[in-house]
């Protein structure tokens, strides 16, 4: 495709347009369903039993920061499905819902018990979106 150059062009080095589809005219009214992510930590060893225990929850109070105070989401709500690829990397599918949501970075923090710190060098890669 050449729009898919000339995008490419323009973007900052490290991000790319990978590939283009046409969407008919009734498409425009589509809602963002889901997204897919991988996540890369920077020296951090996530520990298979916290993602266990995340996926075996029916809730999963996450707390975050927000304009009008502090909010607790329910990640377990919205996380549709996460793996553990090696001990240092997550793929995880989000679902984008009315009310709150939480960003890929937020729930990893909360689903593996990590520190701020432990976030540094973190590196999110969005692999996909639904719509619908």
């Amino acid at each position: 495709h050449r729009l898919k150059g000339r995008l490419n062009a323009q973007l900052p080095h490290g991000i790319r347009v990978l590939r283009i589809q046409g969407l008919s005219p009734g498409f425009r009214k589509a809602k963002l369903k889901k997204s897919r992510y991988t996540v890369f930590l920077n020296g951090v060893n996530l520990k298979k039993e916290d993602l266990e225990d995340f996926l075996a929850s029916s809730e999963f109070p996450i707390g975050k920061s927000h304009r009008r105070g502090p909010r607790v989401v329910d990640a377990r709500s919205l996380v549709e499905t996460m793996h553990l690829l090696r001990p240092n990397r997550v793929t995880l599918t989000v679902r984008h819902e009315d009310g709150p949501q939480l960003k890929p970075a937020e729930i990893v923090k909360g689903v593996f018990h990590l520190e701020d710190a432990q976030l540094e060098g973190i590196r999110i890669l969005k692999a996909g979106q639904v719509l619908g």
